[in-house]
């Protein structure tokens, strides 16, 4: 029975360090076998873990060296890890601690066929090249020498013809259509975006509407001229110096003179006023 029961866990402890050579991890083995990770990882090191410590790093510096081949080559980070299978935080990690600075793409080795196909289509439309080449401009260069090789002219801010556009603007006038179909018109025509204030504008350049009218400016209120106020006249009597100044001068000015606050000047009107000794408001 003990002979039996040792070769059963020797052939258990053989397939666990063979699937762990394989590339199963300590969980699935356990989760297989009934057992915890760190039993699994104390068979693996009995038996020869080593074995896949070496092969991992074989295999790491195989990886190694398809990266330094690629970007020797003339590929950039992005293009190894795209082309490896490897993800870019883990290439950056990898290229980190290996010391390798990748070189970095200039917006011309960035631009393959196809981008030059859509620069050129973009052109076409009427889009600039500027805006077309993301305001690169070593790229902004180089495509126009790439355009002017396909043929392509870049027609942004320029009428290709403006027969038709004159024609269309004439009958949309005619025909008293809003200048939002106008405009319509006219980028179905020239197979670009035409704004209505773009329309607008060039048919007033060219005498087709009226210009705008400038706007008038706002005449200029005159302003009411203060009315005078006469000096404070004084007397013995606080309440009938305040009575007698109601009207001619300011609480504030009236207040200062009699060495009083305005809130007592202002009581002794609204007091007056409740007596009937002054009618009406503050002149």
């Amino acid at each position: 029975m003990a002979g039996a029961r040792h070769s059963g866990t020797a052939e258990r402890n053989a397939d666990i360090v063979c699937r762990f050579r394989a590339g199963e991890t300590l969980q699935a083995i356990g989760d297989r076998y009934g057992v915890t990770r760190e039993r699994v990882r104390q068979i693996t090191i009995r038996y020869g873990a080593e074995a896949r410590r070496v092969t991992q790093g074989r295999a790491a510096a195989a990886r190694l060296e398809k990266i330094r081949a690629a970007l020797a080559g003339g590929a950039t980070a992005r293009e190894t890890g795209e082309s490896l299978g490897i993800n870019q935080a883990n290439l950056w990690r990898i290229m980190n601690d290996a010391g390798i600075k990748p070189r970095w793409p200039t917006a011309m080795q960035r631009s393959d066929d196809t981008i030059l196909e859509g620069i050129a289509a973009q052109v076409r439309r009427g889009m600039s090249i500027k805006k077309a080449c993301g305001g690169s401009r070593s790229l902004m260069e180089r495509m126009r020498v790439k355009l002017r090789q396909m043929g392509v002219e870049s027609t942004h801010g320029k009428w290709v013809s403006p027969e038709h556009r004159r024609a269309i603007i004439e009958q949309g006038l005619a025909e008293h259509l809003p200048w939002k179909v106008i405009a319509h018109r006219i980028s179905i025509k020239e197979g670009r975006e035409c704004l209505i204030a773009s329309a607008q504008m060039w048919a007033r350049r060219r005498g087709m509407i009226a210009k705008r009218k400038s706007r008038a400016a706002k005449p200029i209120k005159a302003v009411k001229p203060a009315k005078p106020r006469l000096d404070p006249v004084v007397t013995n009597d606080i309440r009938k110096s305040c009575v007698a100044n109601y009207g001619r001068c300011s609480a504030s000015a009236l207040a200062k003179t009699l060495g009083i606050t305005r809130n007592a000047v202002t009581g002794h009107w609204f007091r007056a006023r409740k007596a009937g000794q002054i009618t009406g408001g503050q002149a």
